[in-house]
């Protein structure tokens, strides 16, 4: 089970990480995975989207596998910014996902309603490296 409740609504910040309960994408996956009892690798924000981006496609190499079928638990990877995946969500099941953008606050969506068409990727975290243990 994934709990989840009390993080709707909580606001965006870039590079937040929940320490003033506000968010940026990686930083409600790395919450959501904690409460999972799992620890997703830590790292900082850059000013650019571009590294950022580049930053977590070199950890997601290490810590993630592609897979065909979403699963709970799982990071949906998104084109929202031309040239580059820019965004994640979790995948909660039933077509439904947990993010947080920069023009909205902690919400669930359906994957079908608009996010469907800018879906790069569906990652699992690997299990050799899973930190929490």
């Amino acid at each position: 089970m994934i709990y989840y409740l009390d993080l709707l609504g909580a606001p965006f910040k870039y590079g937040g990480r929940g320490n003033d309960g506000s968010y940026d994408c990686y930083g409600l996956a790395v919450e959501i995975y904690k409460r999972a009892g799992l620890e997703l690798p830590f790292y900082e924000s850059s000013d650019s989207p571009e590294v950022q981006a580049l930053r977590f496609a070199q950890g997601a190499e290490i810590y993630l596998e592609p897979v065909k079928t979403p699963e709970p638990l799982d990071f949906l990877m998104f084109q929202i910014i031309p040239r580059f995946v820019s965004h994640c969500g979790i995948y909660l099941g039933h077509g439904k996902f947990i993010h947080i953008t920069s023009r909205t606050s902690v919400t669930v969506e359906q994957l079908a309603l608009g996010w469907q068409d800018k879906l790069r990727g569906i990652y699992r975290l690997r299990r050799d490296h899973d930190n929490s243990n």
